[in-house]
């Protein structure tokens, strides 16, 4: 998410306001052939949403918990270790949330 907003909001020509020189460079950077990384970067972020709002919610854990871990390994291949490594983090309460659940 903070490549999104550095993206976006940072380093903005004066003759536009901010939504819409963001909302240009959005546009711009999806356009391109090969934007995949943001692709890939804005489903991380949508996953990682659902899955805390479930968490949140207490609905189905266990499986939010086996999502997390395919995030997370997906995540590896795609990312930094220590991206995937934070994406990882809620599986140190698996145990907790096994036995909640």
């Amino acid at each position: 998410m903070g490549v999104w907003l550095i993206l976006l909001l940072v380093a903005q020509p004066d003759c536009l306001k901010t939504f819409e020189a963001a909302k240009q460079t959005f546009i711009y950077v999806l356009t391109q052939p090969y934007s995949a990384f943001f692709y890939y970067s804005l489903l991380s972020i949508f996953v990682c949403f659902i899955c805390g709002l479930l968490l949140f919610i207490n609905k189905y854990p266990i499986y939010v918990m086996y999502a997390v871990f395919l995030h997370a390994a997906i995540a590896l291949l795609i990312y930094d270790w220590s991206l995937a490594l934070v994406i990882a983090l809620p599986l140190t309460l698996f145990n907790k949330i096994k036995v909640n659940a």
